[in-house]
């Protein structure tokens, strides 16, 4: 009767369109699965990099620290250096001195010597 072949037909376009809900279903799933491991790329990209920024910022703040302690060191060997030299430099003053004394000491010591000779032949 045209009942049941309108109810078949019905039945048939329920049929098709239920299998094309479990068509664009399955699709709808498999984008979730692909979404889900892209999510979990992503996240895994980004705790590496974030591990590298991190790596980085403490290499940048060792190396700052080095920086630092290389210039205390330098610091540190100028005011030695300056010291050694500002010793240098007063010991030269001191022999200067005391060559200055030697050379008076020689000169009157020969200024006695003649004063003596001069004496012992008058």
């Amino acid at each position: 009767t045209r009942q049941a072949e309108a109810l078949e037909s019905r039945l048939r376009e329920t049929e098709a369109a239920a299998h094309g809900h479990e068509e664009r279903l399955q699709e709808v799933k498999e984008a979730s699965k692909s979404s889900r491991s892209e999510s979990e790329r992503l996240r895994a990209e980004l705790g590496v990099e974030r591990e590298e920024r991190q790596r980085i910022a403490t290499e940048l703040a060792d190396l700052e620290f080095d920086r630092e302690r290389s210039e205390h060191s330098t610091s540190t060997a100028r005011e030695a250096l300056r010291q050694t030299e500002a010793a240098c430099e007063d010991l030269r003053r001191r022999a200067a001195e005391s060559r200055a004394a030697a050379a008076a000491a020689v000169a009157e010591a020969e200024a006695a010597r003649r004063r003596e000779s001069q004496e012992a032949t008058a």
